[in-house]
Order: structure tokens, then C-alpha cells, then sequence
């Protein structure tokens, strides 16, 4: 609310070893007080938030998010003060602008902050800025673990030590069928292991939903349980269709045909009939299925 909103804001310049801040009083709408303060050590900072205390009463400051992190908002935070971390992306910016002093930025964070221009970072806390510093510390050591694997297999086999991979592909065989594992070769045992369980569970879905399944997928339906009749039996004994008389055979007759088709074309006549029972095309200019 209103009400609640303090009158003053500061904006601070951040680096190494100095902050650059810029009070500006909203009422007014003017800079009333421009420092340059050392980080060396935590004294500075107090002196320089109790001056300001004395001087303008309640007040909030910020600064851009940078190499700093959140280590000088916890220094803040610790000194009761109301601090906030402004996204670089969100501070706008004037064209033909160029001129670009440590002073200038720390006014225009403190005016934009007073107009409520600027756009407030997530801060994190202790514990959670813990939790990711262990994920990321896992990280690199999982992505630096296989290089670092590599430099003393090939520092051991430069100097006569050679150490072989595992092979399993003989003991997948005799699984291969059942589940469709593939072989894995892997100098760890605990990896082959992984991909065994990882394609048993597949196996085990893939059991279970097709026993879900079985009636769309018509499981255990044989396609020649329904009945002929007796036209389509005298079709399937002489091989040919019932007015026409044009020889048909199986599909896999036909594909047969078509392949060696080319090889044998001109070498043998256009009236040539089935050779067998099955229905085999050697060169046949028309055929029904």
C-alpha cells in the first residue's frame, strides 16, 4: 500500500571493492545523497547503513544481479534492511545512451525503483542455495567421472597395464528371445545390471498390457476360424476365380514374381500357367488376389 511504501530508495552500484549508491527521494522526486563506500570489510557497510538511518529513516535499496550473487543481500538482510536483486534485463534503457559511469547506474536503479520500473530476482534460501550447490557439485562429478576414468586407462596401457571390458553378449543370448534384450558392453557391472532391470520392466509392461488388451488386440483369435464357403473352397483348390478363370495366388507368390521379374523378362512366354500347387508366377501378364 501506500502507506507503507517508503519515501527514499537507494540504488547501488556493485563491484569488487566498492559500492557506488544514489538516494533518491520519491516526494520530491531528486537525488539527495551520492557516496562511494569500500567492501574490504563488514564495518563499512554498517557505518554506512546507520548514516543513512540517521540521515532519511526507512528506506529500501537494490542493485543488479551480478558476479556477487546474493552474498551482499544476506549482508543487508542481517543489518534489517529491505533490499531486492533487479534482473539486468529488466532496467531500461534509453537510445543513444551511451554514457556509462558507476554513478549514472546507481541513479537510475534508484529512480527506476522508486517508479516501480524494475523487475525483483527470486531470492533463494540457505538451504536451498545448499541443495544446489550439492546438485551441482554432483553434476560436474558425474560429467568429469568417464574423462577422468579414460586418463588412467590410457596412462595404465601406455605402460603395458591393460585392463578388458566386460562382455556379456553370452549370457544375453540366451535371453534375447524372451525379452529382446540387447548386449551391453560396459567396464562396470553396476551399468549392466541397470540395463537388465531396465529391459525386464519393459518386458513386464509390455506382458501386462497386453493381457489388458487382449480383446482389441484380438489375442489368441486365429484368422481361419471363420467358416468358407463353398465358391471360396473351389477357388482355393484350382487357383483361379470363379468366372473369369484368371489364376491367383498368395501374396508372397506375387512379391516373389515381381522380383525376378526383370531378371527373366523376354525369356519366357506371356501363356506360361502356375508350375505348382502353391501358385508360384513365373511370368504371368495378369493375375487377381
Amino acid at each position: 500500500s501506500s502507506s507503507n511504501r517508503p519515501r527514499y530508495f537507494v540504488g547501488l552500484d556493485v563491484h569488487r571493492d566498492t559500492i557506488v549508491s544514489c538516494v533518491y527521494d520519491s516526494t520530491l522526486r531528486r537525488v539527495c545523497d551520492e557516496r562511494e563506500i569500500s567492501t574490504k570489510t563488514p564495518k563499512k557497510l554498517s557505518h554506512f547503513v546507520d548514516v543513512l538511518r540517521r540521515s532519511y529513516g526507512d528506506f529500501r535499496c537494490c542493485y543488479e544481479a551480478s558476479f556477487s550473487g546474493t552474498a551482499l543481500y544476506n549482508a543487508l538482510a542481517a543489518l534489517d534492511v529491505d533490499c531486492a536483486i533487479i534482473a539486468p534485463g529488466s532496467i531500461p534503457r534509453r537510445q543513444g545512451d551511451r554514457i556509462k559511469t558507476d554513478r549514472r547506474d546507481a541513479r537510475k536503479l534508484a529512480e527506476y525503483f522508486a517508479a516501480g520500473l524494475l523487475t525483483e530476482c527470486f531470492v533463494p534460501d540457505a538451504e536451498l542455495i545448499a541443495a544446489r550447490g550439492r546438485v551441482r557439485s554432483r553434476t560436474s562429478q558425474v560429467t568429469n567421472l568417464p574423462r577422468s576414468k579414460m586418463r588412467v586407462l590410457h596412462f595404465l596401457h601406455a605402460r603395458g597395464h591393460t585392463y578388458p571390458i566386460i562382455s556379456n553378449k553370452r549370457n544375453f543370448d540366451e535371453y534375447y528371445g524372451a525379452i529382446r534384450i540387447r548386449p551391453i558392453y560396459h567396464p562396470q557391472i553396476q551399468h549392466v545390471i541397470a540395463h537388465a532391470f531396465l529391459c525386464m520392466l519393459a518386458y513386464y509392461v509390455e506382458f501386462h498390457m497386453r493381457k489388458k488388451l487382449a480383446l482389441i488386440l484380438f489375442a489368441g483369435v486365429e484368422a481361419d476360424t471363420a467358416s468358407r464357403s463353398s465358391q471360396a473352397n473351389q477357388k482355393a483348390a484350382i487357383k483361379q476365380n470363379g468366372k473369369q478363370r484368371l489364376p491367383f495366388c498368395h501374396i508372397d507368390g506375387i512379391t516373389g514374381w515381381i522380383i525376378s521379374y526383370e531378371s527373366r523378362a523376354g525369356n519366357c512366354p506371356r501363356s506360361s500357367q502356375p508350375s505348382d500347387a502353391n501358385g508360384s508366377l513365373e511370368c504371368q501378364p495378369k493375375m487377381r488376389v
